[in-house]
């Protein structure tokens, strides 16, 4: 029997009959569900407490609140009657603008939220689509 055979079965003897490989499978698909599992859950409630914060800031940014409050006021003191109509189409103007652009950023929110709930199952098809 040539050396390089003795030193593999005397290995083989010294493993025993344990198989890594069966134990490296289950650790495999198991890492693999409990990704899927926390990015459903611990992950999903992480990135919508996120954009949440996220519309709120930009809320806060747009300062809708007190544009709403001073939108009949006339603008810059000036309490003419061409004063007050121009200073309430300029903020109407403004206002809806605001709210557009309220609207446009809740809108790449809820994309952005789609992305993060479709992205396992778009990656999962296109890796396994490689297989096939």
């Amino acid at each position: 029997m040539p050396e390089g055979e003795e030193f593999l079965n005397r290995r083989e003897a010294s493993l025993g009959s344990f198989n890594i490989v069966p134990v490296f499978v289950k650790e495999i698909i198991l890492d693999f569900l409990f990704f899927i599992v926390w990015w459903y859950t611990i992950g999903l409630r992480r990135v919508l407490i996120g954009l949440f914060n996220e519309f709120l800031k930009t809320l806060r940014r747009l300062s809708l609140k007190i544009f709403f409050k001073n939108l009949f006021k006339p603008l810059y003191g000036d309490y003419t009657k061409m004063g007050r109509a121009i200073g309430i189409t300029i903020r109407l103007i403004l206002f809806v603008a605001l709210i557009l652009t309220a609207f446009i950023w809740l809108v790449l929110l809820v994309i952005i939220f789609l992305g993060w709930l479709l992205a396992p199952p778009v990656f999962l098809y296109f890796f396994l689509r490689q297989f096939i």
